[in-house]
């Protein structure tokens, strides 16, 4: 997964109480989270705002560098936290490989395109020399 992309859901059913001091917490929870990715230099903002009908755990928005978590629980809310944090890192390592590929994939566009251009130059050579021949075939 890459950002943009997140960790989906698999029917775990998060917190479902929604008392009067949620939103205390929430927030609390949230500033720790945000204490944690500068203190690991991570270049994100962290929202947590819990949403039981999302299909995904959570995200990251590669064009604001936030962070979303969608779980309820808390416990919930870490785990997906820990694993966007981590594969926001590995993002790093992940480059060299979509760089090489991404390379591989352009030379081989270029030969293709060749052998193509190749092909497509010799079909009327082809036509000619079948027609030629079917000419010759046909004369008495």
């Amino acid at each position: 997964m890459g950002p943009g992309e997140s960790r989906s859901k698999s029917g775990k059913s998060g917190d479902e109480s929604h008392g009067p001091t949620r939103s205390l917490e929430e927030s609390r929870v949230q500033a720790k989270m945000q204490q944690c990715l500068d203190r690991l230099g991570l270049p994100l903002k962290v929202c947590w705002t819990p949403d039981p009908g999302r299909d995904k755990h959570g995200l990251i928005e590669p064009s604001s560098n936030t962070l979303f978590l969608f779980d309820q629980a808390e416990e919930d809310a870490w785990q997906t936290f820990l694993h966007e944090a981590l594969e926001w890192k590995l993002k790093d390592v992940t480059k060299v490989y979509r760089v090489t590929i991404n390379g591989l994939i352009e030379i081989i566009e270029k030969l293709s395109y060749g052998e193509k251009e190749k092909f497509l130059e010799s079909i009327p050579n082809i036509f000619r020399v079948i027609e030629e021949g079917e000419q010759t075939c046909l004369k008495p």
